[in-house]
């Protein structure tokens, strides 16, 4: 049996040839329930990224076609990680406070204990969770299929 996938953003696109329907589906149907239980672990973790992925199956004449993603803004930042970066407050002329400077970020800081306000933040980065990557790579695994990843 041969695959082909692509790990697109943050879906995972699968092109199953030589195979039967019902092992397609199979396999698609594998991966969403993984990838939720993969998304849904974690120290902050609200849910609503494992309720946001979805799937996808279609018959093409070459094959199969399935794909598992989500829409969500933050997705792909979740499934690939970040760099560090610096985060601002909106500048006062997009919308800003009445005070000079605009807006402060303001959030709960767990480490502290309370709630914070800065101009700006350095994000220091994270790793990836690659939950629809590992759940694909955990389903063609099972079912012996070859997986080639594509990153565009």
């Amino acid at each position: 049996m041969a695959t082909r996938v692509s790990v697109n953003r943050t879906a995972a696109h699968a092109y199953v040839m030589s195979t039967t329907r019902e092992l397609a589906e199979r396999i698609t149907a594998q991966i969403l329930i993984d990838s939720k239980i993969n998304a849904s672990t974690g120290p902050y973790v609200t849910g609503r990224l494992a309720s946001a992925i979805h799937a996808g199956f279609r018959a093409l004449p070459s094959g199969y076609s399935s794909t598992v993603g989500t829409n969500l803004y933050y997705a792909e930042v979740a499934e690939k990680g970040a760099a560090r970066h610096i985060i601002r407050a909106r500048p006062h002329g997009l919308g800003g406070g009445f005070f000079r400077g605009g807006y402060k970020l303001s959030f709960y800081w767990r480490k502290v204990g309370h709630v914070v306000t800065f101009p700006y933040v350095n994000h220091p980065g994270h790793k990836g969770k690659h939950y629809i990557e590992d759940a694909l790579l955990k389903a063609a695994r099972r079912h012996n299929l070859r997986v080639i990843i594509y990153e565009r």
